[in-house]
C-alpha cells in the first residue's frame, strides 16, 4: 500500500514548485546575462572605438607633421637665390644637401623650362627624357603652387612614394623651372605599422583608391592589396571619420576598425582590432556572471528547497497521510495546529470535511435501518396492491361490458331519431305548402273586396245619375205640364205644341218611373254587395287566422325537427362517447395490467433495496465514528 501511494520524484509537488522556481530564476539571470551582455558589448565597443580612433588620430598627426616638414623644406629650398639663379652647379649642390639632410627624400631634382634635369642622387634618365611632359610637372604649373601626386610603389625598393612638386621662378618673377622630390613614405609606413594596439591590433594607410601604402605586413604594400574587397571603402572616404565593424575575408575574423583621413595623400588611416580580444573582458565578465548566476541559483534553489520542505512539503504529506486515514474509513482523527496561511485553510477546511463526513455517515447508518424496513412495508404494500388491481380488472372488464350494451342501444335509438326527423320533415314541408295556398287564397279574397268596393262605388255613381235623370224627367214632366196649359191657351194654333208637350210629359213619367227601378235595383246591389263584403272580409279573417295557425303549426313542426336533430347528434355524440368510453375501459384494462406489472417490478425493487440497504450498511460499518 505504501508503495503504491509513493509518487515519483518528477512528478512530486516539492519538485514542480522548485523546478518553476528555479525556471524563473534561470529565465531571469539569461535575461539579466543578456542585458548586461548588450551593455558591456556596447561599453567595450564604445572604448575600443575610442582608443582605436585615438591612435588612428596619433598616426594622422605624425603623418600631418611629416607632409608639412616635408613642405616646409620645398619651400624652403625653393625660395634659395642659387636655386633661382638658374645656376645649375648651384642647385645640384643644394638638392644634394637637401637629399643627405633629409634621407626620406629619395630624391631631389629641378626640372627647368628648357626640358633638363637636375637630380640628385643622379640617375640615367635617357637621352629623350622631358621632365616637362610629366604628370607632376604639368599639375604643378597648373595649380602654380605645391602639389602631391598621388602614392605609387617604387619598382626597385617596392617602397610606397609620393612626389611634391612647387613652381620656382627667378628674382624677376619669370619661371625656371619645377623644383621637386620624391618621398619615400617607408619612415610613415614604419611608423604606422609599428604602432600596436593590445596584442594583436594593428593600423595601416590606404591611398585614395583603397590600395594599402603602409601595413604591418609588407608584402601587402608590395602586391598593392586593395581593402575595397573586405568592406564598403567608400563611405569610409566619403565620412573621413568613424568606425566600422568587418569580417576578415581571409580567417574570417570579425575586426573592429576605426578610421581618419589623410587629406595630403587623400586617403585613410586604419586602427583596428580582433573583435576576439576586443571582447576578451566581456568573455571574462560571462564567464564570472555565469559562475555568480550558477552560486546564487544553487544558494536559491536550496533556500527554496528548505522553505518549501518546511512550509509545504511537510504540512501537506501530514494532510495527505490524514486523508489517507479518512480514505481508510477512521473518522476519528483531525488536524493539529493548524498554520496561519493557505495551507492552515486548507487543515481547517479537511476538519470539517471530516465532521461533515462523520455526520454523513451516521445518518447514512441510521437511514440504512429505516430503509430496510421500509422496503419490507413497501414490498407488502405492493402485493396487496396487486390483489387491488385484479379486483379492479373485474370490475373495469363488467364495466366495459355494460358500456358496449349501451353503445348498440345507442345507436338504435340514433336510427329511430333519425326516422323520426325525416317524418317531421315532410310534416313541415306539407305545413309549409297549406300556409303557401292560404296566402294565395287571402290574395284572392281580398282582390274580390277590392272589386266589390269598386262595384259599390260603381252603384253609388249610377244611383247619383239616376237621381239627375229623375230630377230632370219631373222638371221635364213640369214644364210638358206648363207647355200644355200654354198650348190650351194658343187654342187651334197649340194643338200641335200641345200634342208634343203631352207625349214630353208622358215620356218624363216613364223615364221617372225607370229611374226609380234603377234606383231600387241599385240599392238592392248595395246591400248585397255590403253582405257579400261582410261575408268575404270573414272569410278573409277566418282564413288569416287559419294561415296563423298553420304557421304557428309549421314553426311547432320546425322545433320538433331541430329537437330531433339535436337530439340525434346527442344521442351520436353519446353512442361516440360510449364507444371512447369502451376503448378508454379497454385502455385502463391495459393500464391496470401495466400498474400491476410495475407494481410487481416495485416488489422486485423494494427487495432489492432491501439488499441494497443491507449492502449499504455493511459499507458504512467500515468507518469508525
Amino acid at each position: 500500500m505504501k508503495k503504491e501511494n509513493e509518487l515519483k520524484w518528477h512528478k512530486s509537488l516539492l519538485f514542480k514548485v522548485n523546478g518553476s522556481i528555479i525556471c524563473i530564476l534561470i529565465v531571469f539571470m539569461m535575461l539579466l546575462g543578456i542585458v548586461v551582455n548588450n551593455l558591456v558589448s556596447k561599453e567595450l565597443t564604445s572604448q575600443v572605438e575610442e582608443k582605436n580612433l585615438e591612435v588612428a588620430s596619433s598616426l594622422q598627426q605624425q603623418a600631418n607633421n611629416f607632409f608639412n616638414q616635408t613642405e616646409g623644406v620645398i619651400k624652403l629650398i625653393s625660395r634659395f637665390d642659387k636655386i633661382k639663379s638658374g645656376n645649375n652647379k648651384d642647385t645640384l649642390e643644394i638638392v644634394r644637401k637637401v637629399k643627405e639632410e633629409n634621407p626620406h627624400f629619395k630624391y631631389v631634382y629641378l626640372a627647368t623650362a628648357k626640358g633638363e634635369m637636375i637630380i640628385y642622387p643622379k640617375v640615367d634618365l635617357g637621352s629623350d627624357f622631358d621632365p616637362t611632359t610629366r604628370p607632376w610637372y604639368k599639375k604643378a604649373m597648373e595649380k602654380d603652387s605645391l602639389i602631391w601626386t598621388d602614392v605609387f610603389i617604387d619598382a626597385g625598393s617596392g617602397d610606397p612614394i609620393m612626389t611634391t612638386a612647387i613652381p620656382v621662378e627667378n628674382s624677376e618673377g619669370e619661371f625656371i623651372g619645377i623644383l621637386a622630390g620624391d618621398v619615400s613614405l617607408d619612415q610613415l609606413s614604419q611608423a604606422v605599422a609599428s604602432r600596436k594596439i593590445g596584442e594583436t591590433g594593428y593600423a595601416y594607410m590606404v591611398n585614395s583608391k583603397g590600395k594599402i601604402i603602409a601595413h604591418p605586413n609588407h608584402s601587402l604594400v608590395k602586391e598593392g592589396y586593395n581593402i575595397k574587397q573586405d568592406f564598403d571603402f567608400k563611405s569610409t572616404l566619403e565620412t573621413k571619420k568613424g568606425s566600422i565593424k568587418y569580417e576578415d575575408p581571409d580567417t574570417y575574423e570579425e575586426k573592429l576598425a576605426s578610421y581618419v583621413s589623410v587629406d595630403r595623400i587623400n586617403g585613410i588611416i586604419f586602427a583596428q582590432i580582433k573583435s576576439k580580444e576586443a571582447y576578451a573582458v566581456k568573455n571574462k565578465l560571462q564567464l564570472v556572471i555565469l559562475g555568480m548566476s550558477l552560486f546564487v541559483l544553487i544558494m536559491v534553489g536550496l533556500a527554496v528547497y528548505i522553505i518549501n520542505k518546511k512550509y509545504l512539503l511537510n504540512p501537506i504529506n501530514k494532510l495527505v497521510k490524514l486523508i489517507s486515514k479518512v480514505a481508510q474509513g477512521d473518522l476519528n482523527t483531525a488536524v493539529e495546529n493548524i498554520q496561519e496561511d493557505e495551507i492552515g485553510q486548507i487543515q481547517a477546511a479537511l476538519n470539517k470535511m471530516i465532521r461533515n463526513l462523520h455526520d454523513i455517515v451516521a445518518n447514512i447508518l441510521d437511514t440504512t435501518e429505516d430503509l430496510s424496513a421500509y422496503s419490507e412495508e413497501l414490498a407488502a404494500s405492493s402485493e396487496e396492491g396487486n390483489a387491488t388491481i385484479e379486483t379492479t380488472n373485474d370490475l373495469i372488464e363488467n364495466m366495459s361490458a355494460s358500456i358496449q350494451q349501451i353503445s348498440a342501444s345507442a345507436q338504435e335509438v340514433t336510427s329511430f331519431a333519425q326516422q323520426s326527423n325525416s317524418q317531421t320533415r315532410i310534416g313541415r314541408e306539407k305545413i309549409e305548402k297549406t300556409v303557401a295556398n292560404i296566402k294565395e287564397i287571402n290574395q284572392t279574397v281580398g282582390e274580390t273586396v277590392t272589386i266589390i268596393n269598386d262595384l259599390d262605388d260603381t252603384s253609388k255613381e249610377i244611383g247619383q245619375i239616376v237621381e239627375m235623370i229623375t230630377t230632370i224627367a219631373e222638371q221635364t214632366n213640369l214644364l210638358a205640364l206648363n207647355a200644355a196649359i200654354e198650348a190650351a191657351r194658343a187654342g187651334e194654333h197649340g194643338q200641335g205644341f200641345a200634342v208634343v208637350a203631352e207625349e214630353i210629359r208622358a215620356l218624363a213619367e216613364d223615364t221617372s218611373n225607370a229611374t226609380d227601378k234603377i234606383a231600387n235595383l241599385i240599392n238592392m246591389t248595395q246591400e248585397k254587395s255590403n253582405t257579400g263584403i261582410k261575408a268575404i272580409e270573414k272569410v278573409k279573417s277566418t282564413s288569416e287566422s287559419g294561415q296563423e295557425i298553420v304557421q304557428k303549426t309549421g314553426q311547432v313542426f320546425k322545433e320538433i325537427e331541430e329537437a330531433a336533430e339535436e337530439t340525434s347528434a346527442q344521442i351520436e355524440h353519446t353512442a361516440s362517447a360510449t364507444q371512447s368510453l369502451a376503448k378508454n375501459s379497454d385502455e385502463i384494462i391495459e393500464a391496470s395490467e401495466g400498474i400491476q406489472q410495475m407494481s410487481d417490478e416495485v416488489t422486485n425493487s423494494s427487495q432489492e433495496l432491501s439488499v441494497m440497504a443491507q449492502k449499504l450498511q455493511n459499507l458504512v460499518n467500515k468507518f469508525k465514528i
